[in-house]
């Protein structure tokens, strides 16, 4: 089982206000409702716990060389942020009512900090639950400006208290807060093996006394015993690939066997550059099937590099961190199959008359494909669907086969003709009208 790790704190000083800081640390699901940080200071008594806040917020601060700052924002830059949150897709998470709240935010930020945050997010938090959106600087700060609003806040200043400093670098080591969150020098000295944690006791008790708090739900405590009787055994391939997506809200944008995809509420958020290409040119396509259709190489890219093929899709893909998603592709590749189409190597001989055939297809005097794709960057006169130069590098070659021979089958709802209707390719008149000879060239 992978740790969930909690924020780096390194530069907290520079990105977080002091006086939210310490309100957080005293009563974290209060200062943010539904944050994971459980209240630590519970365990400490309620004489202490102011005076616990402020040294451990004064030792926090004095992390960072670069001090915390706000500036005015521009009102103008708020109506553009606004569009760009809802355009990329950060609302598909943050959703007005059901959706992780950001009420906290001005509060807690200042703009240069924020759009700091939000341009390069795993920086700070290296868990990836908050992803990199692949936003531009400027895009950042629009973001930021309209998280903030152009209401004014003051800086909470603190002056200079080695004594208070020191102090809150001991408790820091003490309360155990290295176990989650890393910083140089400071190792976590408490480490509790799994086989002690116990349904309804503990941390997982109804009232918790002595430990951290996590202000769980009845649910949520159930939920957790019953993981904990079989903590030992792996989960199964397909059973992890679900774990992992819920646990970064794939399912916001995309299906994968019968759950998840995008709700009615959040339908018109997902737009397109390509109206004529209907819902597949707008939403994030399903994931059925998708360890199948994708090469591992192309996943990797995709889930790692920022690789994409729909730039007319304006919700983008997010970017969650090569360390917490790796496991991914190979158990895709693991659990999705389809039945193996046989394309052998064409004999020397006969390379040229299959690839005169597939260029014949592609092309406007044969099956017209680039009338709505685009082909090595060169715009389609009609549509601009993907560009078919990668297919090779993306596609499994079965999947491939399958697909072209009922494409409606493997993407409901996408605007693709049907060249081999029943078996029967509409070209007769290339390759003998051979269906497995067609795709073979293509």
């Amino acid at each position: 089982m992978k740790r969930k790790l909690g924020p780096d704190l390194s530069a907290v000083g520079a990105r977080v206000d002091a006086g939210y800081l310490k309100r957080f640390l005293l009563d974290p699901h209060t200062t943010d409702p539904g944050t994971q940080m459980p209240d630590i200071l519970g365990m400490v008594p309620e004489d202490e716990r102011d005076t616990t806040a402020d040294v451990l917020t004064y030792y926090l601060k004095s992390l960072s060389d670069e001090k915390f700052s706000r500036a005015n924002v521009d009102a103008s830059m708020v109506g553009e942020g606004k569009k760009l949150f809802e355009k990329v897709g950060c609302i598909t998470c943050h959703a007005p009512g059901n959706g992780v709240g950001l009420k906290h935010v001005p509060a807690k930020y200042g703009l240069d900090s924020l759009s700091t945050f939000l341009f390069q997010p795993r920086h700070a938090r290296p868990d990836g639950r908050m992803p990199d959106m692949n936003l531009t600087r400027d895009e950042a700060r629009s973001i930021a400006a309209f998280l903030l609003g152009a209401k004014e806040l003051r800086v909470t200043e603190l002056k200079p208290n080695p004594a208070k400093v020191q102090a809150g670098k001991v408790l820091f080591l003490s309360l155990n807060c290295a176990s989650c969150h890393k910083l140089p020098n400071q190792k976590s000295q408490l480490k509790l093996p799994m086989a002690e944690l116990t349904a309804g006791k503990g941390c997982l008790a109804e009232k918790p006394d002595g430990v951290p708090n996590f202000h769980l739900s009845t649910a949520q405590r159930e939920s957790i015993g019953k993981a904990l009787a079989g903590i030992e055994k792996p989960l199964p391939d397909r059973q992890q690939i679900q774990h992992t997506m819920t646990a970064f809200n794939c399912t916001a944008c995309h299906t994968r066997d019968g759950a998840g995809g995008v709700s009615n509420a959040m339908f018109q958020h997902f737009g397109t550059d390509e109206e004529g290409l209907g819902n597949p040119g707008r939403i994030p396509p399903t994931l059925d099937g998708v360890g199948a259709k994708l090469r591992p190489e192309w996943l990797r890219k995709v889930l790692f590099d920022g690789e994409t093929v729909r730039p007319y899709m304006h919700t983008r893909m997010p970017q969650f961190g090569e360390v917490n998603l790796r496991h991914l592709p190979g158990r895709f590749e693991k659990v999705d199959s389809l039945p193996v189409v046989e394309l052998p190597e064409p004999k020397r001989n006969d390379r040229r008359k299959y690839r005169e055939a597939g260029h014949l297809l592609v092309g406007d005097k044969g099956l017209n494909c680039v009338a709505c794709h685009n082909f090595n960057d060169k715009p389609s006169p009609g549509l601009k669907g993907l560009d078919l130069l990668n297919s090779f590098e993306r596609l499994q070659p079965s999947w491939f086969a399958h697909f072209m021979r009922n494409p409606q089958k493997y993407r409901p709802g996408i605007v693709m003709p049907d060249f081999w209707p029943g078996g029967e390719a509409v070209r007769q008149d290339v390759l003998e009208g051979s269906a497995d000879e067609q795709l073979h060239a293509l």
